[in-house]
């Protein structure tokens, strides 16, 4: 029997890294649902069979599976967080869901579609799971190396973005000096990016994590070509990415880019860090 993938695509590039990967890992069928607005349409040349969905219509996705016998899926590419708040047109089997979902965070939307989806004899896969390669251990990344404060910024940032995460405020802090500059919240890393270039004008020092307790069917810390292009317009200094759980996009290309505009990247092992003295100044 031919082996199936399903993928629920997203924006930008993962799902056709996915797509290719999986080829290359031997799924024989890849069947994709792609959603209007979101999804990049020429993903409709690297899988066998395509639908287009609204963000609301959750029994169209199942059933799209179901009758093609998928019995695996990943949810992999950006999904705009601030688009749950909007003016959706839910499906009966989405509004059913919604009625039982406790709040309307990501985790908690994303979450509860998951498990329906589950229910329903479909596996959600580890969204990382065909993308372990283009998730850097630890490691300076580029040609320059950190200042005394850059690594205690580093240090600050992983210790300040672990607690906001752990509570699904966001995953991406901007600090300076040990003073947190800006925070990442519905509006995504890119304007959390840009807002604290702004304050902090130049040498400040982002950091983007995973979650602690984090569900890697989804949402999982992804950086590329955007990214660094706001990180230059933001006068960023340092990126400090979380070692083995944030996927990396085009890495090589990008590493000439940020060495060019004088950007050093670092993928840090978060449990090599130590917070004690942190715990003891700012947890009461």
């Amino acid at each position: 029997m031919n082996s199936k993938l399903g993928i629920i695509a997203g924006e930008g590039n993962l799902p056709f890294i996915t797509a290719k990967q999986a080829r290359a890992q031997g799924i024989d069928q890849i069947y994709a649902v792609a959603f209007k607005g979101q999804t990049d349409p020429s993903l409709s040349n690297y899988v066998d069979a395509i639908i287009w969905v609204g963000l609301g219509q959750l029994a169209k996705l199942i059933d799209f599976f179901t009758k093609n016998d998928v019995k695996q899926a990943v949810f992999i590419g950006k999904i705009a967080h601030n688009l749950v708040l909007s003016n959706l047109k839910l499906d009966l089997k989405m509004l059913s869901l919604a009625a039982k979902i406790k709040d309307w965070r990501t985790d908690s939307i994303l979450g509860a579609i998951a498990n329906e989806i589950t229910k329903s004899g479909i596996d959600i896969i580890d969204s990382t799971t065909y993308l372990k390669h283009i998730m850097p251990e630890a490691a300076v990344l580029t040609s320059r190396n950190l200042t005394n404060q850059q690594n205690e910024d580093i240090r600050f940032g992983f210790f300040i973005a672990k607690k906001l995460a752990g509570i699904d405020i966001g995953q991406t802090v901007v600090v300076k000096k040990k003073t947190v500059l800006a925070v990442e919240a519905i509006e995504g890393t890119d304007q959390a990016v840009l807002r604290g270039g702004e304050l902090g004008k130049k040498n400040s020092v982002v950091v983007k994590v995973s979650k602690p307790k984090q569900d890697t069917r989804f949402d999982v810390p992804v950086i590329g070509k955007k990214t660094f292009e706001n990180l230059v317009k933001a006068n960023i200094a340092v990126i400090a990415i979380e070692a083995g759980k944030t996927i990396f996009i085009d890495k090589e290309e990008i590493i000439k880019f940020a060495d060019k505009n004088k950007i050093t990247v670092v993928s840090v092992d978060a449990k090599s860090l130590d917070f004690s003295d942190f715990e003891d100044q700012y947890i009461s």
